[in-house]
């Protein structure tokens, strides 16, 4: 039970700091190359934070959960096309 919780907090926090950070970068001016190479880098990082959490004997069973339940989305597919 006290893995299951914490895990939804550490889900919800990283959902958090995600949905921030896109917001706030969507926010400040129109995407460059060097800003969706950042974007790329961040859902990279992002992505493999998630499998480790997965991958782990501990958290591994409650974040799946976390995903089966779609509290956490593992993967999103691959973003807008570029403009042209």
């Amino acid at each position: 039970m006290h893995t299951t919780l914490r895990a939804i907090h550490v889900g919800r926090a990283v959902l958090i700091l995600l949905l921030a950070l896109v917001a706030w970068g969507s926010a400040l001016s129109p995407a460059s190359a060097g800003q969706a190479e950042g974007a790329q880098a961040l859902v990279d990082r992002s992505r493999i934070t998630l499998e480790e959490f997965v991958g782990d004997q501990e958290m591994g069973p409650a974040v799946t959960a976390l995903v089966a339940r779609g509290y956490v989305v593992r993967d999103a597919g691959r973003g807008a096309p570029a403009a042209p």
